[in-house]
């Protein structure tokens, strides 16, 4: 499979398998990506695995291309990609945390000092949100935060992307789907309403208590020109 894998060097350790996948989708089906790498470094590599060799020799051309603040290095890869197997490569998810999975976005350079429920109610004009989970902090001084938002349906959690760079408590978001089912959801309890019971409370944002302070933005296709 090597005649179908290529090697990018030189790439920004901020940059994800989303962006990857979306550049290089325009020299052909992209099979695989794997970013690899140590942590802590400026630049990182990876491999893209195409449906066909000329798929993959056709993206040599994106030698040199800028991507973030450098140009990335693009060579046919010396060995091909193995099905995904590996701590770099994690399990494919159970059927039931595939569907959760595509029903959530994944929330990137969000302010360190966010929280849930401001997510919630900023998500909320996409759909019903049903849970947040907040990435862990791994340095006390961190001025960013990941996090993962649940919706009711998966057309709301496309619907998120439209979010990607715009801005919330003084950062420029980056909004991507999510690999991940949530475990856990950082939200509070929903209050139960007239037409909702003990046994069965509706999990919508509208029944947790808003603060009036983080209101809902407009879809960015709906803006009127003032911003968020």
């Amino acid at each position: 499979m090597a005649e179908r894998t290529i090697y990018i060097g030189n790439v920004a350790s901020d940059a994800d398998e989303y962006t990857l996948r979306s550049i290089f989708e325009t020299c052909g089906q992209v099979t695989q990506v794997r970013i690899a790498g140590k942590k802590g470094l400026n630049t990182v590599y990876c491999f893209i695995e195409f449906a066909d060799a000329s798929q993959a020799y056709s993206a040599l051309a994106m030698n040199g291309l800028p991507v973030g603040d450098r140009q990335i290095r693009v060579s046919m890869a010396k060995t091909g990609l193995s099905q995904p197997s590996g701590p770099s490569s994690p399990a494919p998810l159970p059927p039931y945390e595939m569907l959760q999975a595509q029903a959530q976005a994944h929330m990137m350079n969000g302010s360190a000092d966010i929280d849930e429920q401001v997510l919630a109610e900023y998500f909320a004009a996409c759909g019903d949100v049903v849970a947040v989970r907040l990435g862990e902090k791994t340095v006390p001084q961190q001025l960013t935060i990941k996090a993962w938002i649940e919706f009711q349906s998966q057309h709301a959690a496309r619907t998120a992307r439209e979010y990607d760079q715009t801005m919330l408590q003084g950062s420029a978001i980056r909004v991507r789907p999510s690999k991940t089912a949530i475990h856990t959801n950082g939200l509070a309890p929903p209050r139960l309403t007239p037409n909702s019971s003990p046994g069965r409370p509706s999990q919508s944002l509208h029944n947790l208590p808003l603060d009036s302070s983080h209101s809902p933005p407009p879809l960015p296709h709906q803006h009127n020109g003032s911003g968020l």
